[in-house]
């Protein structure tokens, strides 16, 4: 049971992670709303 089920959750939850981690990291401006996000769209 160890092997299937916890393998299984940590797998999906390591993508997860790794997807949000991504994300965020693309999209710098989701991060702060408060602040003025630095877009390429502003600077150019």
């Amino acid at each position: 049971m160890i092997n299937g089920g916890e393998q299984v959750e940590f797998l999906l939850l390591s993508i997860v992670i790794r997807l949000l981690y991504f994300y965020f990291g693309n999209n710098p401006g989701l991060r702060r709303r408060g602040e003025k996000p630095l877009s390429p769209r502003q600077e150019a």
